[in-house]
Formats: C-alpha cells, sequence, structure tokens
C-alpha cells in the first residue's frame, strides 16, 4: 500500500506522476492534470510542481479492492483512496452486458439485453422494461446510472 505525497512530476507531455510514491521512488501510471483556472499557463513537457500547487489527480481505470477503506488497483500497485476524493463509476461490476441479462437502474427500472443486428453484424441492445427502441449499452450507462446486473444466465 502506498501513501499520499506531495510531489508530482509531469513526464515527457504524458501527465504521468507519482503523486503517490514508496520508498523505492514512486507509482506510475497516476494522470495529473494542473489547476489552469488561475494561471493558463501550457505545461513544458518535463516540469517537477513545486510543493503547495493546486493539481487534480485522476486515476483511470482503476480498480477497487476493498470498500471500506477504499483501496483500488492502479497499475500493479494497491493505492488507498484518500478521504474526500471524488470516485465516479465508469463501469458497473459484470459490464459489458451479454444477451439474456437483467439489468437495473438508478430508479429501478429493468433493461433486458438482446441481439440486434447492424448493418450484418449482431450487437448487444438494451431495451427498457416499458417498451421503447433497442439502445446502446453505452447510453444507458451513460444516462441511468447506476447501473446493477439483476439476472445473468450462467
Amino acid at each position: 500500500m502506498t501513501r499520499w505525497g506531495p510531489q508530482v512530476q509531469i513526464l515527457s507531455g504524458v501527465r504521468n506522476a507519482p503523486a503517490q510514491h514508496p520508498p523505492d521512488g514512486g507509482l506510475s501510471g497516476i494522470l495529473v492534470e494542473k489547476d489552469r483556472t488561475h494561471t493558463g499557463e501550457a505545461m513544458p513537457q518535463s516540469t517537477t510542481l513545486p510543493v503547495g500547487e493546486t493539481v487534480d489527480v485522476k486515476i483511470r481505470s482503476a480498480v477497487v479492492v476493498t470498500p471500506d477503506p477504499l483501496v483500488v488497483r492502479a497499475g500493479t500497485e494497491d493505492v488507498q483512496v484518500p478521504t474526500g476524493a471524488e470516485v465516479e463509476i465508469v463501469a458497473p461490476l459484470h459490464w459489458p452486458p451479454l444477451v439474456g441479462d437483467v439489468w437495473k437502474d438508478g430508479t429501478g427500472n429493468k433493461w433486458f439485453a438482446l441481439t440486434e443486428v447492424v448493418n450484418g453484424e449482431p450487437k448487444v441492445r438494451l431495451i427498457s422494461e416499458d417498451g421503447g427502441p433497442l439502445v446502446n449499452p453505452q447510453q444507458v450507462k451513460t444516462e441511468f446510472r447506476p447501473l446493477t446486473l439483476e439476472y445473468r444466465a450462467s
């Protein structure tokens, strides 16, 4: 488990930062976006930010290891998420839908996964229990979160 530290480094144009660093030198794979609301300045390709600099730290596609305290896996490192950090679910457990699945959205509405042929290719689509058009699962995930899997055939 690594701990949060004050050093943030921007490496070779990729906002890749050891915002948390164990004694062996640091965690790679952390995205850092400098707060540009005050300065509007462009980021140099290689910069070490000073202590006290305001940044937003984002860990993309991390997987939950434990829920309380929240620990996520970022690459090969387990990272404890600090209290007050903003956490957004980008894909529910068991995503993407498979044909035959039943998903429930944040309002309690059920969505059924089935196949639609689009340009000769079978595509998984969701349809609401209330009827309506077949919908791309990504659209349902974005508009009706959070989604949870209610049923999946084995």
